[in-house]
């Protein structure tokens, strides 16, 4: 590898064509295409770093096919000029690189696959050029950037035929030899994969020690000042959210600090909380890096890598360089709007130091290693990729003991598919709870796949109704990074066709939204409230619409950075917002508690994240409204969620109504009901269908269960349709003890009974599903048995669930 390395979009391709080009133009004979393009193709390939002591002549296979020209994984073959004209010239080139491709494969057993799925065949007359790949899983292959004109309205995927795949033959121009080098840089270059990223990046290297060791250091000294910093006030609201997402009784947990700690090489003594602060930070970076990495490659030659040249930054400009990119500023550039919008965890910079400067710095110098256009090249590769990453850095026994179970991408896939979403882009689908994504990335797969059957696609069109169509919330601002940054990864094939790009995962409350504040025991009609640990930010009912929060927030913003004061700000509002006088003045004050947030040094935050808490507001009605909530007793709940839900919980009749559980919340209910309910009443369409992972206590309990099975909206009368439930108690698909099953029902009709239950159960042998098999493979490994379930009790309809043969 060269020392000094450019991106393809800092080498000059239009000149480089226009010498393929000419060399084409004197040459009579492969021989001399050969000799005159070596020389170009050399100079380019070294300029991205690939050396040309690696470069083969004329290499034999093992069953002694010889092959012009090896780069590694890269083959290319020569052709006399002009002769990629004919159908029948091409497809022969086309079947003599794939037999050179498979018969290279069989001198890399027992990796020839992996040799397969990495190598690129080139085929190139002087004046066009084809690439051959190959792909064992992904139904169609796309090139990393589009390279003909007619590509940007109507882009059909390529199907792969036997494993392998041909695109073009493209005319020698600046883009097609962009893709080229695209190829060459991949072959050399770390794949962007869970595994690799693993290795680098993983508790057990010692950049991960390092790093987390220096992040944990800096959060706690700055926990210990006195005064007022914009860490304490991340964390602050980092840790509220922490227990509504993971339940407040953690004497169990705090256990795993030492075992935790002891992964990173940490000495006892550590606190648990501000542990796991610093591991999201760490883990934060790298997801922003890889994102900004991605963007990176679809734009034009003015947009340059992030991590160049960043480890040669003194601590000064690496800091000013990190600020930019938290900022959100990179990101704009690259045309998405909002992938850093309530950004937690940019609280570093203001603790910045020599030693988190190293960190941060060494955590660039890693990630270059990779390459970033593999979530183009092999999608199948960075399938929830981060979810994977988080595993391996979070032990296993701390994640189910703070109640947190990734759902398995095939138990995703299939409720999504018994839901009846087909990946139509036309219908609306919501993940209230989505976590990393997975339910997200699997519905965009669904698209993607859907296009296959297409003759033409339009690919601005699709990838924009994706963004409108496919949505996520989520409490965990870390969870909403990964979604975002995954979401970004399933979507990069349609990101050179769609901008601006604002990807519709978003940080908020969807059970308590700010519509269903209520403050001393009364609703005020004409006023929302959005709460966090700072203040109480009240706006008017008028706000409750996109348009309006996404221009009110932008001007506070705004304000922000060029210092206005009230008045200031009061002009600008008038000038820009007409609004009421009564509603004006909220709004007034809302810019002067962010205001005072910012003379405190507590800002960063506050405007973007008060507009993601309003998306459930006006994100309007979903066709599909399907996810994993969160399984959290209520007696784990935080005390004051506890209280602001409690009306929540009655009125959707989820309490009995006798003694001791009235007070207490039933001792046994779980979130995941109220939960349930709460998201199919605001966000499901009439005749719309909600499905979710949930403990089969919601069906077998006798207190806990009965308001969950009155199967409707009290309030409104609204009745739902039980349409399935599956039993995978004995599945166990979360590697666990909890109690697993899956629903789908329908919102507008009432329940009938008997209910069809599909009950699973692990053919004899097999052990846990492991988390990595597909559906067809957990399927293969078990049995299902339909069943049907009636209440116990005839006479009442909501007593438990009985299941019969």
């Amino acid at each position: 590898m060269a020392n000094q390395t450019r991106q393809y979009w800092q080498i000059n391709t239009k000149l480089m064509a226009e010498g393929v080009n000419k060399a084409a133009q004197s040459a009579r004979t492969e021989k001399d295409l050969k000799a005159a393009l070596d020389p170009i193709f050399k100079k380019a390939y070294e300029h991205i770093g690939i050396t040309a002591d690696i470069v083969q002549y004329e290499k034999s296979t093992v069953l002694k096919a010889r092959m012009d020209a090896v780069y590694g994984y890269l083959i290319i073959e020569y052709k006399r000029p002009g002769k990629l004209k004919s159908s029948r010239d091409i497809k022969q080139a086309e079947l003599q690189l794939q037999k050179h491709l498979t018969e290279e494969s069989l001198s890399h057993k027992p990796n020839d696959e992996r040799f397969l799925e990495k190598a690129v065949g080139v085929a190139i007359d002087g004046h066009k050029l084809f690439f051959v790949r190959y792909s064992g899983t992904q139904p169609f292959i796309s090139n990393p950037i589009p390279i003909e004109e007619a590509q940007k309205k109507l882009s059909p995927p390529k199907p792969v035929v036997e494993g392998f795949c041909r695109l073009g033959p493209y005319e020698i121009k600046e883009d097609s030899l962009a893709n080229l080098l695209i190829f060459v840089r991949s072959v050399a270059r770390l794949p962007l994969t869970a595994d690799n990223l693993a290795r680098v990046f993983g508790p057990h290297n010692l950049l991960a020690r390092q790093a987390v060791l220096e992040i944990y250091f800096a959060a706690m000294r700055s926990q210990r000042f006195s005064k007022s910093s914009g860490t304490k006030t991340f964390y602050r609201e980092w840790d509220r959210i922490f227990g509504v997402v993971y339940g407040e009784n953690l004497k169990k947990v705090e256990k795993k600090a030492t075992e935790t700690a002891g992964i990173y090489g940490m000495p006892g003594g550590v606190r648990l909380k501000q542990l796991l602060f610093s591991i999201h930070t760490y883990y934060a970076f790298i997801m922003k890096i890889i994102a900004i990495e991605l963007l990176a490659l679809q734009k034009d030659q003015a947009v340059i890598s992030f991590v160049k040249d960043l480890g040669n930054l003194d601590d000064d400009q690496l800091k000013n360089r990190l600020a930019r990119l938290e900022s959100g500023l990179d990101f704009n550039d690259r045309g998405v709007t909002n992938f850093l919008e309530a950004n937690f965890f940019q609280w570093y910079l203001d603790a910045w130091s020599p030693a988190l400067a190293n960190v941060f710095r060494n955590i660039a110098r890693s990630m270059a290693e990779f390459e970033p256009t593999t979530p183009i090249l092999k999608p199948e590769w960075t399938l929830d990729l981060l979810k994977k990453l988080y595993e391996l850095m979070i032990p296993k026994r701390l994640r189910h003991d703070l109640a947190e179970y990734h759902t398995p991408d095939w138990l995703a896939r299939h409720l999504i598919q018994k839901s009846g979403y087909r990946g139509d882009t036309s219908t609306r689908f919501l993940d209230p709870s989505c976590g990393s994504g997975t339910f997200l990335i699997q519905a965009i797969q669904m698209v993607k796949d859907k296009m296959i059957s297409k003759k033409n696609v339009e690919m601005g069109k699709v990838g924009q109704e994706i963004l409108n169509n496919i949505v996520g919330f989520d409490l965990n601002p870390l969870a909403v990074l990964a979604a975002r940054t995954n979401y970004l990864i399933a979507f990069s094939p349609f990101i050179p066709y769609v901008r601006p790009i604002s990807i519709p995962v978003f940080l908020c409350d969807p059970v308590l939204t700010p519509t269903t504040y209520v403050r001393s025991g009364e609703l005020n009609m004409n006023e929302v409230v959005f709460a966090t640990t700072k203040t109480d930010y009240t706006f008017p009912l008028s706000m409750l619409n996109k348009e309006k929060m996404d221009r009110f927030t932008d001007l506070v913003d705004l304000a922000i950075q060029a210092k206005y004061d009230t008045l200031g700000f009061s002009n600008l509002l008038k000038k820009m917002m007409s609004a009421p006088e009564k509603d004006h003045d909220l709004l007034v004050k809302v810019f002067d508690q962010i205001a005072e947030l910012e003379r405190k040094g507590e800002n960063g935050i506050w405007a973007r994240y008060i507009k993601n808490a309003f998306a459930p507001v006006y994100m309007g009605k979903f066709d599909y409204v399907l996810g994993n909530p969160p399984w959290i007793r209520w007696g784990n709940l935080p005390g004051h969620y506890r209280k602001r839900t409690l009306d929540l919980w009655k009125s959707y009749g989820l309490f009995s109504h006798t003694g001791h559980e009235t007070g207490s919340g039933g001792g046994e209910k779980n979130f995941s009901m109220l939960f349930t309910y709460a998201c199919t009443d605001y966000f499901l369409d009439k005749s719309g269908v909600s499905g979710f992972v949930i403990t089969i206590e919601a069906f077998k309990s006798k207190g806990a269960g009965e308001g969950f099975r009155g199967f409707e909206l009290a309030d409104e009368k609204i009745p739902l349709k039980m349409l399935s439930m599956e039993d995978m108690v004995d599945l166990k698909p979360f590697q666990a003890a909890n109690k697993t099953s899956i629903f789908t029902m329908k919102k507008g009709e009432m329940t009938s009974y008997p209910v069809p239950v599909i009950q699973w159960k692990r053919k004899p042998g097999l052990g846990s599903i492991p988390m990595e098999w597909d559906l067809d493979h957990v399927k293969d490994g078990t049995t299902r048995q339909d069943l049907d379930a009636i209440p116990v009790d005839p006479k009442k309809s909501s007593s438990p669930w009985n299941w019969r043969g």
